[in-house]
């Protein structure tokens, strides 16, 4: 009998952590979802709209501070690096958003120096998250 109640138990926990990882997939899933569907709205001709950038600016620091908090324990590099792409993005709009009115990065002084932010509890500017994706990029092509 004290068999079977241990079995029970360890198949019950197997169900729980399964299901916790399904469920954080899932959330992680629809995160990506959004996003894009927003980044979507905000280009046009995969440059980004400064003007509507501007009008929808809460949903843009919305969108950025999911991505601050953001826990990727048990995310599959795939996706991590998926979630850093979608950082970077959200996090240039960003930094247009606080420069508006501009037309341009260009416009812009040492734009990429930008004051450090957070990703999934760490803290980039934007030169050193695009050169902490670069990296991983190629060291995953080697």
């Amino acid at each position: 009998m004290f068999k079977y109640i241990n079995f029970i138990v360890m198949a019950l926990f197997v169900v729980i952590i399964v299901a916790f990882m399904q469920s954080k997939r899932h959330k992680l899933q629809l995160l990506f979802k959004e996003q894009k569907e927003l980044f979507v709205q905000l280009t046009k001709k995969g440059k980004p709209d400064l003007k509507e950038c501007y009008i929808r600016k809460a949903e843009v620091l919305g969108a950025r501070q999911v991505i601050a908090y953001t826990k990727l324990d048990g995310v599959t590099e795939e996706n991590q690096k998926a979630f850093f792409i979608n950082a970077y993005n959200f996090s240039v709009i960003a930094e247009l958003n606080e420069k508006f009115p501009i037309h341009s990065i260009e416009e812009v002084p040492d734009f990429f120096n930008s004051k450090p932010f957070t990703v999934a509890g760490l803290e980039f500017n934007l030169k050193t998250l695009r050169s902490c994706l670069l990296y991983t990029s190629d060291a995953a092509d080697e």
